[in-house]
């Protein structure tokens, strides 16, 4: 005997047409709901454990130098160097350092994402050249010719596709270098390589511990799992930290970093996870799937609450049907039917929205890639439909299934159908839709309170980034950051780099003003300086080192002014008086009432008090925007003589000049460049366009707050339906309730408070629970974040809830005005 048939199909089709609103609301509420949930899924899968789209792409693994909750550090070369040979667990094992690098093309400055590797690294994925070859062991010896592999793109691109780029020479660095090969279409391991060159042998075979860190890739060995390449890593390191102590005395510039090289002891991981940045991303991808998934739950509860207000409306015919001795199976897939249909259509509407805004969200980071020159991606980073998402589908399918469907149908199903055709109420049943209405509205309160907090919480921090960054003054300026970690320069020789720099840079006339700029760490001590030599009111602050500051400071912010003293410049040598300029707000606790100017400090940087440097205060100016804390529009500065400094890292900031429109970001941008590589051409670095850079960011921001601000609003109108249709249906469940009160004696003012006191009820517990859940987040907030923000913060949950109650009450106070207008004796009948 067949369950369900065409007839019964026809009529649940029927059944849709009859309230089309209907049908189309909760359609495009399964919809909203499923295609949010699947978009997060397939994030989320693409950027955590989606396969190397190449040849054992499944076995590729990186050997990471920390735990996960601090990211995959790099190794140290000499380190990494006596480890590979213990590693029985892994193969095909190397290293490789992944950096911009820069090279010409008749007049056109080119800089591109280069892997300095080994030769095995195309074997890891067996993959061979498309044109030449790849590179091979003797291309490491100390006498080999240099030689490099490019990319398809970068040979369609900048070779024009010509088959004879292999073997012409090109000048990369300085240097004249062959072009050997050119790797497949869409090949850019590991990360979004355009250019592969030989890595040192040095660096493969280091003779003594050094600075050099180093990438690492193997291919883990068939029979092995990850977590047996793990434990084998950890017992090595903790084999070669006891014979070569990882302690380098001064080298460190905290005390947590000597800790965390004596406690790590390494993992293995795949690159999708490696490419993260630690156990911060996947938190925010975990928090972003659960905030998905309460959006996917609201959907599918009131979808489902009203699907169960048209249920109640066909018990009267379900209970004559069974009476006539239908099967409850039968009654069950029929009662499901209209809520499968849906289902069914809102899925397939929801893989339509998904397949859309993750081909947006595609062309969006294609942008980013365009902008960083490939290194926002990775090459196997492609956000589309496939078997995943598919799969999420039908998974979330069924949810929505057993939850809009199976559960109400179920509870209408079995209830006391006898009650019902002896006395005509509704009976048992109406007491337990009644209960299960409640149940619902208090799950629906609690999760849309919980959402708003979630959603306030993330807006109080986001809209003043967005605000500050946008309106940071970034017209016009070159960026660009250079390494000077290759052991050719000490202190002396950094400066004769610094000055060769600015000096050939102030002679580009497409150039305004230039200032070189370094990092220096946020946790030193600062100590004021008593005339016995003591210190106190020691005190924190970003440190940078600068050099031809006048004009501009650290990151080359225009909007930072000198208010006492002078700015740093080129008389501040490696050899002279160690000074310091500092903000007005450090200048103003440390001598309040006072000038700064003359007074002396102690900075230390590895946080010991009583140690360090004396530096004597040459200038004070305004509190300024710190890059390392983005969501603070001013804050304090320590500024000092990048000559002084022992920073290997800096930071070249170069404003464009307005030379009445004959000047352009391209050409400025290759005289930065030709003045960078004319002091020394042996140098790798990355110009950026700081005003397109900061664009990007804020539009990328800009449409995160719409589509965070879009999912709420769609989440809390959800939300509202549905807590005033189940409101309302538990309101008409209890008309017959409603007119015995009557005609026992009870007023009308009586039953609206009554009833309006259950109301209150369920929100009183829905508040409770939101705030319970909600309550490590104040927590943190509180101790780790700002309590300015739980002003803002909590006005928005308020608005949240006064919105609820709003609602609540109106679908409490309506219906219970209609069933009032009744006579005791006809809501006494009521069906």
């Amino acid at each position: 005997m067949n369950l369900l048939t065409t007839t019964d199909l026809k009529y649940s089709i029927r059944q849709l047409f009859k309230k089309p609103g209907f049908a189309l609301l909760s359609i495009l509420v399964l919809a909203g709901g499923l295609g949010i949930s699947i978009i997060m899924v397939t994030l989320s899968y693409t950027l955590m454990l989606k396969s190397i789209p190449i040849e054992n792409g499944d076995r590729i693994r990186h050997v990471c130098y920390a735990d996960s909750g601090l990211g995959c550090r790099p190794f140290e070369a000499f380190e990494f160097s006596l480890l590979r040979g213990d590693l029985n667990a892994v193969e095909n094992i190397g290293i490789y350092q992944e950096r911009p690098i820069n090279f010409r093309l008749g007049d056109e400055f080119i800089q591109r994402n280069a892997v300095f590797t080994q030769w095995n690294i195309f074997q890891l994925s067996n993959t061979q050249a498309l044109l030449g070859r790849t590179l091979q062991n003797y291309d490491h010896d100390t006498e080999a010719d240099r030689v490099m592999v490019i990319s398809y793109d970068l040979w369609q691109g900048r070779f024009n596709a010509d088959n004879t780029v292999v073997d012409s020479v090109i000048l990369l660095q300085g240097q004249p270098t062959r072009i050997v090969g050119v790797m497949p279409e869409d090949y850019g391991f590991p990360f979004n390589a355009d250019i592969w060159l030989p890595i040192s042998q040095q660096l493969i075979s280091p003779l003594q511990r050094t600075s050099v860190s180093v990438e690492t890739y193997a291919l883990l060995r068939p029979g092995y799992s990850q977590e047996q390449a793990t434990e084998e890593v950890a017992q090595s390191m903790r084999r070669i930290r006891e014979l070569y102590p990882p302690d380098r005395g001064n080298s460190y510039i905290s005390e947590f970093l000597r800790r965390l090289d004596y406690s790590d002891t390494g993992h293995v991981m795949t690159f999708p996870m490696a490419s993260l940045g630690g156990l911060e991303t996947v938190v925010l991808l975990g928090f972003l799937n659960f905030i998905s998934l309460c959006i996917f739950l609201l959907a599918t509860i009131n979808v489902g609450t009203l699907l169960l207000a048209r249920t109640n409306e066909r018990i009267k015919d379900v209970s004559i049907r069974v009476a006539l001795g239908a099967p409850r199976t039968r009654l069950l897939l029929q009662t499901m039917s209209e809520g499968v249909l849906l289902s069914l259509i809102g899925g397939l509407i929801a893989v339509l929205f998904a397949g859309s805004f993750l081909e947006l969200i595609n062309y969006v980071m294609g942008n980013l890639d365009s902008v960083a020159n490939g290194a926002v991606l990775g090459f196997w980073m492609d956000f589309g439909v496939d078997r995943v998402t598919l799969f999420s589908v039908g998974v979330f399918l069924l949810l929505t299934i057993i939850f809009t469907s199976v559960v109400p149908c179920l509870r209408i199903v079995n209830g006391d159908f006898n009650s019902v055709m002896r006395d005509g109420t509704r009976g048992a049943l109406g007491l337990r839709a009644g209960r299960f209405s409640r149940a619902l509205v208090l799950t629906s309160i609690t999760l849309i309170v919980f959402l708003f907090y979630i959603s306030a919480l993330t807006m109080t921090q986001v809209l003043p980034l967005r605000q500050l960054l946008a309106s940071t003054p970034s017209e016009g300026q070159l960026n660009t950051g250079i390494s000077l970690l290759n052991g050719r320069y000490d202190a002396e020789s950094r400066q004769r780099f610094y000055t060769n720099l600015i000096n050939s840079l102030e002679q580009e006339p497409t150039i305004q003003s230039v200032v070189i700029d370094a990092y220096w760490g946020s946790s030193g001590i600062l100590e004021k300086l008593e005339n016995d030599g003591t210190g106190e009111s020691a005190l924190r602050a970003p440190a940078y080192g600068v050099l031809n500051s006048e004009g501009m400071m650290p990151g080359g912010r225009s909007s930072i002014t000198l208010l006492e003293g002078r700015h740093l410049g080129s008389q501040d040598t490696v050899n002279s008086q160690r000074v310091m300029v500092v903000s007005e707000s450090v200048a103003s606790r440390l001598w309040p009432n006072e000038s700064a100017i003359g007074k002396s400090i102690r900075y230390n940087r590895v946080q010991t008090s009583g140690e360090g440097e004396i530096w004597q205060v040459v200038g004070v100016i305004s509190d300024g925007f710190d890059p390392g804390n983005p969501f603070t529009e001013t804050s304090p500065l320590l500024v000092f003589p990048i000559n002084q400094t022992d920073v290997q890292r800096i930071g070249v900031h170069a404003r464009i000049a307005d030379l009445g429109g004959f000047a352009s970001t391209d050409s400025a941008t290759n005289a930065l460049a030709r003045a960078i590589l004319g002091v020394d051409p042996l140098l790798t670095f990355s110009i950026e366009n700081y005003e397109e850079v900061m664009a990007i960011i804020v539009r990328a921001i800009s449409f995160g707050i719409v589509l965070g601000v879009g999912s709420l609003i769609f989440a809390l109108s959800i939300a509202l339906a549905g807590i005033y249709g189940l409101t309302q249906n538990s309101v008409q469940l209890m008309t017959q309730e409603i007119g015995t009160r009557r005609a026992l004696g009870a007023t009308d003012n009586m039953v609206r408070k009554l009833l309006l006191k259950r109301g209150s009820r369920q929100l009183i517990y829905g508040f409770l629970l939101a705030m319970l859940l909600t309550s490590p987040l104040t927590y943190g907030v509180i101790f780790f974040i700002d309590n300015d923000i739980l002003t803002p913060m909590y006005a928005q949950v308020i608005f949240a809830m006064l919105l609820l109650i709003a609602v609540v009450f109106t679908a409490i106070y309506t219906p219970v005005n209609k069933v009032l207008k009744m006579e005791p004796a006809e809501s006494l009948r009521y069906e």
